[in-house]
């Protein structure tokens, strides 16, 4: 956390870093009056101008990411009431030196999170998604746009930070518009490996980086940003001049990182049989939901729990933990596997199985609206729609099982009826990258009673190699008997060896 750079002038209140003193010394209309005949006459930064008005002047001070060192140093409140310079002058300066550290703060969030992601993207494509190495430039941009959309919103739904959540509100907003904007030329769509992708990444990043430069620069000059909002409205109501509760650069860049890594797992997860069921329940003890991913919301009436499809051999396989998660989990990532779950059936909750870009963004735009204890930096990847994996919501039925779990039988248990009267089956089963997976089939065939009356998307296909895989040792001895009495060896060579996934 931040420290104040304020020192105790005696024991007056009307001096301390506080939002009552900032309020009760009417410092943002005595701040909006100053910056009016700044306006008239601009020469130089406004914060600049402002330091230099009051108390001993200090020379060269300036507030902008890496200036840190002149933005500030100097202030203490003893050379302004030594001078007869009324409170709000020293409050205004502190929270303008507390702004700054905000910003590079953020910044150098930015700049190490991202450092660490890059550095960790070969690990994650082992780890998470050994099946998929392609990924989408857009995706890339979109969770750089969000990470950085998402760090000024640090003050939403902060208890503590209520009492000014119009200035915290107007950053969030800022950050929201800057994440928005700062790509403009249009991306070559041709899908990333790996190495490519952490170049890309490097390279959007920097821009990122400079987006924030030049908002920050723009902000401390005194210039209105793209959100016509200008310092005044950042530091409304003492915004900046407590800032105890406000995050440092070490928070700004975990959050960053697990942001990312969780934006990269989840799009590369999406391309496997890596799913959410969600069954309906007053008692979430009764569900067979792993501990590690079970989210049990009361107001949906049920538990939701995340699993993998795992094939171990032709039409043979079970429920089981997605790539990695035991990894994800642990503290070189710190992404719990319950807040992949919870983000995924909000995210599904908004838009059943297209969640889209613009629905994230209105997201964000209404958890400045919200009165809601939480926001999207709180949650981190707990928050809508972080994860967007499809959800089968399976009623009633118990489709649940521990990871790993095979006793019930060569296909485990499958969602074989999604939504009310299964009408959602074929969607699930497409989102879920199973359409023409033959398994769930013969899985739903022997689980579920009313298995004809759904509609999967697909066909049932009958062929030599699957008959081959569900037959026993008896049979397929028969089989080979007589198709080598009938075809020689070549044939019943080829099937005893089969397909085995």
């Amino acid at each position: 956390m931040l420290s104040s750079r304020a020192a105790a002038c005696g024991n007056d209140p009307a001096w301390q870093p506080t939002y009552g003193a900032y309020t009760g010394a009417d410092t943002d209309n005595q701040l909006r009056s100053y910056y009016s005949g700044w306006q008239a006459d601009i020469h130089g930064p406004f914060t600049n101008k402002l330091a230099k008005s009051f108390g001993d002047g200090p020379t060269g001070y300036m507030c902008g990411i890496g200036l840190q060192g002149s933005c500030g140093t100097q202030i203490g409140c003893d050379p302004y009431a030594s001078t007869g310079d009324p409170p709000w002058t020293y409050l205004s300066l502190i929270s303008v030196a507390n702004l700054d550290t905000t910003f590079n703060d953020m910044y150098t969030g930015i700049t190490n999170g991202q450092l660490r992601y890059i550095s960790r993207i070969s690990n994650m494509s082992q780890e998470f998604f050994p099946t998929a190495k392609e990924f989408d430039p857009k995706d890339v941009l979109k969770w750089i746009q969000f990470a950085m959309a998402i760090l000024p919103l640090f003050g939403v739904g902060l208890a503590t930070l209520a009492p000014v959540l119009s200035a915290m509100s107007n950053i969030g907003r800022g950050g929201i518009d800057v994440a928005n904007n700062f790509m403009k030329a249009p991306i070559d769509p041709t899908p990333l490996n790996i190495a490519a992708m952490q170049t890309f990444a490097g390279d959007v990043s920097k821009k990122a980086q400079d987006a924030v430069v030049d908002w920050a620069n723009t902000t401390f000059w005194g210039y209105e940003d793209h959100m016509n909002h200008t310092i005044l409205d950042y530091l409304s109501g003492g915004g900046w001049v407590d800032v105890t509760a406000i995050p440092s650069a070490t928070v700004f860049e975990d959050f960053y990182f697990r942001q990312m890594v969780a934006s990269t797992v989840n799009s590369q997860w999406r391309k496997s049989k890596i799913f959410t069921i969600f069954q309906k329940t007053d008692d979430p003890d009764a569900s067979k939901c792993p501990d590690e991913t079970i989210y049990y919301n009361v107001e949906d009436g049920g538990v939701y729990c995340t699993y993998l499809y795992k094939e171990t051999g032709t039409l043979r396989g079970h429920l089981d933990r997605p790539y990695g998660l035991d990894v994800l989990m642990n503290a070189s990532y710190g992404i719990n596997g319950t807040a992949i779950t919870k983000s995924t059936a909000r995210a599904w909750r908004v838009s059943g199985f297209n969640f889209t870009t613009d629905d994230a963004w209105q997201q964000l735009s209404d958890s400045l609206a919200s009165d809601s204890p939480t926001s999207p930096f709180l949650e981190g990847p707990a928050w809508t729609g972080t994860f967007t994996l499809p959800v089968c919501d399976v009623g009633t039925e118990n489709w649940t099982t521990a990871y790993g779990d095979t006793s019930s039988g060569r296909f485990g248990k499958m969602p074989c009826c999604c939504g009310p009267d299964c009408k959602d089956t074929a969607a699930f089963v497409k989102a879920a990258n199973m359409q023409g997976f033959q398994t769930l089939l013969r899985a739903c065939k022997a689980q579920y009673a009313d298995y004809e009356s759904v509609d999967y998307g697909f066909e049932w296909k009958t062929s030599i190699p699957l008959k081959w895989a569900m037959w026993g040792i008896p049979k397929r001895i028969g089989f080979v008997l007589s198709t080598a009495a009938s075809f020689g060896l070549a044939v019943p060579v080829w099937l005893y060896k089969g397909p085995d996934s």
